[in-house]
C-alpha cells in the first residue's frame, strides 16, 4: 500500500490467543456508512457500493473477518484475540487447537486471505473459515457461546452475498440454507 494511501486507513495488531501469532490488519477509517448502496429486505445486510480504483474506499464485507495467518482461528470479534475482553475456558482452547489443521486446509484455498481489501473469493473462505471457529465453539459449550451460533447465521448470509457477487446461484442457496438451519 502507498504511503499516501496510508492517510485512509489505520492497522491494528492482532495476537491469536490460540497459536500466539501476530499480525496486521488494515481498515479503512469508519466512513463506510456513506458508500452503503442498499440494505437487504429481510435480513438488514448492508450492500456496499464497488471498490473505488483508487482504494479509498473498501466494502467492509471483504476484510470483516480477521483471520490468524497461522492457525487461521477466525472472527469479527476483535475480543477474541490475545488482549480481548473473552475469556476461553480449557475445553474452547483445546477443541479450537484441535481443528487448526482442518482450518489450515480451508484457507490454502484462498491465497489472499491477508490482503486488503480481499477479493470477493477469499472473502467467501473467510466467512467459511468463521463459521468453523463458531461452530466450533459453539458444539463446545452451547449455553456459554450461544452468541456463536448468531455468528454462524450472519457469516452464512454474508458467504451467500459473496457467492451472489461471484454469480454462483447454486451456492448462494446453500450458504442461505446454511443460515436458516443455525
Amino acid at each position: 500500500m502507498s504511503d499516501t494511501r496510508k492517510g485512509f486507513f489505520y492497522s491494528k495488531e492482532f495476537a491469536c490467543r490460540f497459536c500466539s501469532a501476530t499480525f496486521t490488519v488494515w481498515r479503512l477509517y469508519p466512513t463506510t456508512r456513506t458508500q452503503i448502496e442498499r440494505l437487504d429486505e429481510y435480513f438488514d445486510i448492508a450492500y456496499y457500493k464497488s471498490s473505488d480504483p483508487n482504494a479509498m474506499f473498501c466494502d467492509y464485507m471483504l476484510v470483516e473477518v480477521r483471520v490468524c495467518p497461522d492457525c487461521a482461528f477466525s472472527t469479527n470479534d476483535d475480543t477474541q484475540f490475545a488482549g480481548g475482553s473473552w475469556d476461553p475456558d480449557s475445553h474452547e482452547i483445546e477443541a479450537i487447537r484441535a481443528q487448526a489443521v482442518s482450518r489450515r486446509k480451508i484457507a490454502s484455498t484462498a491465497p489472499g486471505l491477508q490482503a486488503f481489501p480481499r477479493e470477493v473469493p477469499d472473502a467467501e473462505v473467510s466467512f467459511k473459515l468463521g463459521i468453523h471457529c463458531a461452530t466450533t465453539l459453539y458444539n463446545v459449550s452451547p449455553r456459554r457461546n450461544a452468541i456463536e451460533l448468531a455468528r454462524v447465521g450472519n457469516y452464512a448470509l454474508k458467504a451467500a452475498m459473496m457467492s451472489e457477487r461471484l454469480g454462483q446461484p447454486e451456492r448462494v442457496d446453500t450458504w442461505r440454507r446454511a443460515a436458516l438451519e443455525s
